[in-house]
Order: C-alpha cells, then sequence, then structure tokens
C-alpha cells in the first residue's frame, strides 16, 4: 500500500478537523473538494473527512513546473468573500494567510 503526498500553497485559513453537521459532499462543495476545471478556490480534506484548510489554491506540487510564484495581487477581501459565500458565513471573517503544507493520503 503506498502513499499519496500532495504539497499546497493556500492563501486562506487553516480549519478545525471537525465541522460538526458540516455534509462533507453536499453538492455545492464538490467543485472545491474535487478541483473541477476552472474553480480558483479550494477544500483540502484529510483521509477520515477531516477538513484542512479552504482558500485560494495559488499552487499544488502536481501542477507546479518549477516556474516561480508571484503572490502580489492577492484581494483578501475576494477571498474573505468567497469563505462567507461557501461557509453561509455572515459578519466578520479574519484576514487569509499564506501558508504551504503536504497532504498524506
Amino acid at each position: 500500500m503506498g502513499l499519496d503526498r500532495t504539497d499546497y500553497i493556500i492563501y486562506g485559513w487553516k480549519l478545525p478537523p471537525n465541522m460538526d453537521g458540516f455534509d462533507y459532499w453536499d453538492e455545492k462543495y464538490l467543485p472545491y473538494i474535487e478541483g473541477h476545471p476552472g474553480e480558483d478556490y479550494t477544500m483540502v480534506l484529510e483521509e477520515e473527512n477531516k477538513f484542512l484548510a479552504f482558500g485560494k489554491l495559488i499552487k499544488m506540487a502536481e501542477t507546479w513546473d518549477g516556474e516561480w510564484i508571484n503572490i502580489k495581487g492577492l484581494d483578501p477581501k475576494e477571498v474573505q468573500k468567497k469563505y462567507k459565500e461557501v461557509f453561509e458565513v455572515d459578519g466578520v471573517v479574519a484576514e487569509p494567510y499564506l501558508f504551504i503544507f503536504s497532504n498524506i493520503r
């Protein structure tokens, strides 16, 4: 049995591991979880269907071919707006941050 490792650079948020009552497989979330073509945002799940992250996908190892990554021009308001839309949140959302991590499944 092998491991599947993917490295991510995301401008967004690390999410709590247990989001009680959240239906991971609701059709409205699948474009983010499955990485549908043309979707700039992602939801990364770990093996046990617990969230790791949500945000604007900057790069993932499978699509990076060694070019320099320019992070200038990232708009926190745009990313916060998307978070509110996806998670149906009203009110203030913390400013997103840039982070790099690996997910092993």
